[in-house]
């Protein structure tokens, strides 16, 4: 009882799935180590009823010797002990949950049915077979994005077949977001609603700030570390289409500067490969933003560690995530 549950065994090739379905057990960790899952806890209700680690040991279905193999490793990790045992608890003396043992129990039964709602609603959007599988996709698309900020909607403005939607990060940086009406009521998106931010490596582009200084001549100014666009102006089409770039890492066609996201900052590190560079840019709250550029570029435009840089990305490469 002292493993993770182990991963369901594939069908056999005489049975064909007709639908995807998620399951799981939920497991607290410390650190890498497996601390306290359902047959634990229930090893420790069993406990908390009879009084005796060894009949909880028969009610639980398992051996004396690994029930207290169990609880002295719940013992070790916990915060404080979770059981305690009265003199000759070995030889058959009696044993008790302690405040922190039964505070457990009452965490570990309230996150289980949070995680069991998880699933359900998972499986529930999962559907059939060929909606599954476009989940899959959409969530693998999630994670592959290497920018990933948590913030809250400021304003959403509709459009006739579209919508802008702003969005306050950490550290009060403004990054706006090009998304459908239909993305805009099926995600329930409004002003003060927390939402995720997802933007991919591969659709920032990597500049110098005294570049993007230049580029905000003759429009309305913000501190660096915010967005700079078209003040109280619907972008052009163009601007919210998908990213167009040339063969050549940081350099765009087919929108204007000046419809761009752009978030400035500190160069913390470079990473070069036979690629593009990935350049990764210090923001405030201690947030980072990462891009690319092409790496004979990064001397030219005076791009190194420690100087400051601004990434742009364009509004409709913005992913917007919610967790209900």
């Amino acid at each position: 009882m002292d493993k993770p549950p182990k991963r369901p065994q594939a069908a056999s090739s005489g049975a064909r799935a007709t639908s995807v379905n998620v399951g799981g057990e939920l497991w607290l960790s410390v650190g890498e180590v497996a601390f306290l899952g359902e047959a634990r806890i229930g090893l420790l209700e069993q406990i908390g009823e009879r009084g005796s680690i060894t009949q909880a040991a028969k009610a639980a279905g398992i051996s004396y010797k690994a029930a207290w193999d169990a609880v002295d490793a719940m013992n070790n990790l916990a915060p404080t002990p979770v059981v305690a045992t009265a003199t000759g608890g070995r030889g058959g003396g009696g044993a008790r949950l302690t405040d922190e043992g039964r505070r457990l129990i009452a965490a570990y039964r309230t996150l289980s049915a949070e995680y069991q709602r998880f699933l359900e609603s998972v499986n529930a959007a999962l559907g059939d077979r060929e909606a599954g599988v476009a989940m899959l996709q959409r969530l693998a698309l999630r994670t592959s994005a290497r920018n990933q900020f948590i913030g809250q909607i400021v304003s959403v403005t509709a459009r006739p077949v579209d919508a802008e939607v702003e969005i306050a990060i950490q550290g009060g940086a403004r990054v706006r977001a090009g998304v459908t009406n239909e993305s805009v009521d099926c995600l329930g998106l409004k002003p003060g609603r927390h939402v995720w931010a997802l933007i991919k490596a591969v659709a920032v582009r990597i500049e110098p700030e005294t570049a993007c200084a230049r580029s905000r001549i003759g429009t309305h100014s913000r501190p660096s570390s915010s967005v700079d666009t078209r003040l109280n102006q619907s972008p052009s089409p163009s601007s919210i289409s998908s990213p167009s770039f040339s063969s050549s890492h940081g350099t765009r066609t087919g929108i204007s500067d000046l419809g761009l996201n752009r978030l400035c900052g500190q160069v913390q590190r470079i990473t070069r490969s036979d690629g593009p560079a990935e350049v990764v840019i210090a923001l405030e709250a201690g947030i980072t933003i990462r891009g690319l550029i092409d790496a004979e570029r990064l001397e030219p435009l005076g791009i190194s560690e420690q100087t400051s840089a601004c990434a742009l990305f364009d509004p409709a490469s913005v992913i917007i995530g919610v967790s209900d």
